[in-house]
């Protein structure tokens, strides 16, 4: 099966809300299983996502990530931005 390795814009910015969202529909597409990034407080929403795809979160850990100033919304030169790794099963 495929294995999906994805770093989805976060959907809780304004304007994004729901990016990540289209990422995830992707997945259950395409991939048996797949491994994500979300912004730190999203475990509630991929958990109930996955199992209303088929799909059933197996691992989850927090992690921060250090991104370097891209966008003209970014105020800073790098920030430092804690998130959550989800390691989902598709297809269950």
């Amino acid at each position: 099966g495929v294995t999906v390795l994805m770093n989805p814009p976060f959907g809780a910015q304004t304007g994004n809300e729901g990016a990540d969202r289209a990422f995830l529909e992707t997945a259950v597409d395409i991939a048996a299983v797949s491994y994500s990034v979300h912004n730190a407080g999203s475990e509630s929403f991929v958990e109930s996502f996955a199992a209303d795809n088929g799909g059933s979160v197996t691992h989850a850990f927090a992690a921060e990530f250090d991104l370097p100033r891209q966008f003209d919304h970014h105020e800073e030169s790098t920030r430092s931005i804690d998130t959550e790794v989800f390691r989902i099963e598709w297809g269950q």
